[in-house]
């Protein structure tokens, strides 16, 4: 299941079934800030197992898209605190993708990309 945020332009978003393929870890300077600030919000939580930030394409692979990635159970509050974090740091203009992770699918991105944040109890 994959939770959009965009912040005022567009409320969040919930689909599923859409297909999506991995391309690589998406990472830089604001992008470790914002894995910084992701890792803050993880600690806290129970059910967030593992977390990547990824580069994903939804079927054009002229375009990419960025995408947190995680193995946890789907909860809407989460979507929407990652939501608050992503906003803090980003413009009104950027959007995140949140896609919730099967064990099959987290295989699949670990092929080309490292989680940056790993529950001590996973």
């Amino acid at each position: 299941m994959f939770g959009f945020l965009k912040r005022r332009s567009k409320p969040m978003e919930i689909r599923s079934g859409v297909s999506v393929r991995f391309l690589q870890e998406h990472d830089g300077a604001a992008e470790r800030s914002l894995k910084d600030a992701l890792t803050a919000l993880f600690r806290s939580s129970e059910t967030v197992q593992r977390a990547y930030l990824a580069r994903v394409d939804y079927g054009d692979p002229k375009a990419f898209e960025v995408a947190l990635c995680l193995r946890a159970d789907e909860n809407a509050s989460l979507v929407a605190a990652v939501g608050k974090v992503f906003a803090n740091i980003f413009s009104s203009d950027e959007h995140l993708d949140t896609i919730f992770l099967t064990e099959a699918r987290e295989r699949e991105l670990r092929s080309v990309c490292r989680p940056f944040f790993e529950s001590q109890s996973a």
